[in-house]
């Protein structure tokens, strides 16, 4: 219920409660006209005063729509029931529909894991070489003994000495490891010094090798001898 409401509601119950007043005082008066004259008369103050009636209004259409909204029952959703799925306990399997004595059991063969070993093949162990000594400055001292050797056995052509012809010879040869000599060959020099270079070089045949350097022969060596005026007979 609305203030306006309340008011007009008010001021009707006031105005029949003052119409009601004034019937009783109207009713009492005539009474008292035959009323004995000692009797006392009876007063009520009745306050008259009206209530100010508020005019009422009507509510507008903007504010009944609520009630009028309210009042319309609202259309329950429907309930839209999903299907269960089925779990995989209640799907019935083709192996539970088969007897187990039907299913032959598969005989379990051992499996044999090839080892470490099995699978890669061993690797042979490389012989461990020795470090072979460092004999480089032996061999100096060799090869230098051996052309000292040889060069001692230079006989100087009684030709190139008359016409005081001096040269160099190159020689290789062969050196095995008993010290023989051989497969004698002239690479460059005068043709003057050949012969005597190559009986030189078979001369020193026999040569003493260190018994330390008996590996690396046979080898061939190339030396070059010298023929000078001085210091060849």
């Amino acid at each position: 219920m609305t203030a306006t409401k309340k008011a007009f509601t008010l001021s009707l119950s006031l105005h029949t409660f003052m119409a009601l007043s004034a019937l009783w005082i109207l009713s009492r008066a005539e009474l008292s006209d035959h009323a004995p004259l000692n009797s006392k008369p009876m007063m009520l103050m009745v306050s008259l005063q009206s209530v100010a009636q508020t005019p009422l209004q009507m509510p507008s259409p903007a504010e009944s729509a609520p009630a009028e909204n309210l009042a319309k029952p609202v259309p329950a959703t429907p309930v839209q029931r999903v299907p269960r799925q089925q779990t995989a306990s209640e799907t019935p399997s083709p192996a539970a529909v088969l007897p187990s004595a039907a299913l032959p059991k598969a005989a379990v063969s051992p499996v044999t894991v090839p080892t470490a070993a099995a699978v890669s093949p061993a690797k042979t162990q490389a012989p461990i070489e020795e470090p072979k000594a460092d004999r480089s400055a032996e061999k100096s001292v060799f090869y230098a003994s051996l052309r000292s050797r040889i060069q001692q056995h230079l006989r100087y052509p009684p030709a190139a000495r008359r016409r005081g012809m001096e040269g160099d010879v190159a020689v290789r040869f062969l050196l095995d490891p008993g010290g023989a000599i051989r497969d004698i060959s002239v690479l460059r020099g005068e043709a003057m010094f050949h012969t005597a270079a190559t009986l030189a070089v078979s001369s020193a045949s026999g040569v003493k090798i260190p018994e330390t350097l008996k590996n690396d022969f046979p080898n061939t060596i190339e030396l070059t001898l010298e023929f000078r005026l001085k210091g060849n007979s």
